[in-house]
């Protein structure tokens, strides 16, 4: 029975856990997928307010029985950080371009065509601190030369954290921004075709190339392609701009 149940996919696991919380507390939450050496598992954050009705025990035997012997970690952060998360995956206040709204209905409208006619999706962020405030941008760029078409949809977050003058910290933010979003497009649109961009390099003069086999192994073990510099336009040229 359990061996079955450990056969199920990682989506499979999301969707059936997140209704366990849901029957579980009244509080908000965020659920995300993570890997690590052992694989592919769950993260669940909590506010720190649920952790007294939160029955962790009761949590895991339903869990086992749901999923088996596959991993979900719990964390109990601040309410502020659980809000900060899930503002970070939210499909609201999309642009074209020409920074006009776009919903995310119709977004993903246009990515079920784009792909169903053989289109690979680019996913890109990036960042940029000043004055401490860092001003984070995600693209969504389609570019097909057979369908005629090249495009993207970017949105912007302002973040006035002063975490994000560590170079790790802000990077690593970039990818969870755009892993998030590629994560939320293959769950509208499951045989999607997503690039992951990422601004960093391995060359002597990339600050950031002590972080490559991390990132590329995060991006890659959740089965996306990760391309760095000098090949992540969509995150290098697109996100940077729109971090101005």
């Amino acid at each position: 029975m359990s061996k079955l149940k450990n056969s199920l996919s990682i989506y499979e696991q999301e969707d059936k856990i997140r209704s366990l919380i849901v029957d579980s507390t009244d509080c908000s939450f965020h659920l995300k997928r993570a890997s690590d050496d052992g694989g592919h598992h769950l993260m669940l954050y909590l506010p720190e307010e649920a952790r007294k009705e939160f029955d962790i025990k009761a949590f895991r035997e339903d869990r086992y029985k749901l999923i088996g012997f596959n991993r979900v970690l719990i964390a109990f952060v601040s309410e502020g950080y659980v809000s900060d998360l899930n503002k970070w995956v939210s499909f609201m206040e999309w642009c074209d371009a020409d920074g006009r709204h776009v919903k995310h209905t119709a977004i993903i409208d246009e990515l079920r065509r784009y792909t169903s006619m053989g289109g690979k999706i680019y996913v890109g962020a990036d960042s940029m601190y000043r004055n401490t405030n860092c001003v984070f941008a995600c693209t969504i760029a389609l570019h097909n030369s057979e369908q005629n078409i090249a495009k993207y949809y970017f949105r912007k977050i302002r973040d006035n954290s002063s975490k994000y003058k560590d170079l790790s910290v802000k990077i690593n933010k970039e990818v969870d921004l755009a892993v998030s979003t590629a994560l939320k497009i293959r769950d509208n649109i499951p045989n999607s075709n997503i690039e992951i961009h990422v601004d960093i390099g391995r060359k002597k003069k990339n600050t950031t190339r002590f972080l490559v086999n991390q990132i590329r192994g995060w991006i890659n073990g959740l089965g996306f392609v990760c391309c760095i510099k000098p090949n992540s336009w969509a995150s290098s040229d697109i996100a940077d701009w729109h971090t101005k």
